[in-house]
């Protein structure tokens, strides 16, 4: 399913707004008023060039985000920033009546990102109010954490940022050191160097 994402314009909605203004009658003035700036309101509400979308840096937040998403971030809110994705990811579950896991890609940006798969209505699919539960990036994605580890970082420097009291888990090739007190996991892989990071609740 494609959705439409262009972004509703201020200027347009002004000059029909304008028009229809003029044939209002006096007396019904302030209820057209109030309804006028609600649908100004509405108007920035998810669009990317609204301050809180221009003000979200392009790098790595520990329990917050990546990638100019944020946990919680809409379906909706994330096609603004970056558009449709690249592909759609999900596994059904045993019972074949509800989603294990959903995620969507942005494989030319090394983007993934997930959704509470329980939450998404089966067998429909992803919605546009469904939100986040995690952002995680991978090359050619080259944003950084506030401490400077990115893709490509060794294992050494990840201890020098973030210390040594990372859970350890193996997960086939991939070795990950999660943080969970931060929300903040690195997957670190045969060359001992960081090719996947991601970004979770704080546990």
């Amino acid at each position: 399913m494609t959705f439409n994402t262009a972004p509703i314009r201020k200027e347009y909605v002004m000059k029909k707004i304008n028009k229809l203004a003029k044939s209002i009658h006096p007396a019904k003035l302030c209820t057209f008023i109030f309804i006028l700036f609600i649908i100004i309101c509405s108007c920035d509400k998810d669009n990317p060039t609204s301050p809180k979308y221009e003000s979200r840096n392009e790098g790595i937040f520990p329990g917050v985000g990546a990638a100019k998403i944020n946990l919680g971030d809409s379906y909706a809110q994330i096609k603004w920033i970056h558009g449709n994705p690249s592909e759609h990811k999900y596994f059904v579950s045993s019972s074949g009546d509800k989603y294990s896991i959903y995620y969507i890609r942005y494989k030319d940006k090394g983007i993934t990102v997930y959704f509470n798969a329980e939450e998404i209505a089966y067998p429909e699919g992803l919605k546009n109010d469904d939100a986040c539960t995690e952002v995680s990036v991978e090359a050619p994605y080259q944003g950084e954490t506030e401490k400077g580890i990115k893709i490509g970082s060794s294992i050494a420097d990840i201890v020098a940022a973030y210390g040594q009291q990372a859970k350890i888990v193996n997960i086939g090739d991939e070795i990950w050191y999660d943080y969970d007190s931060i929300g903040l996991s690195f997957g670190v892989g045969s060359h001992s160097t960081i090719i996947s990071i991601g970004v979770i609740y704080p546990k």
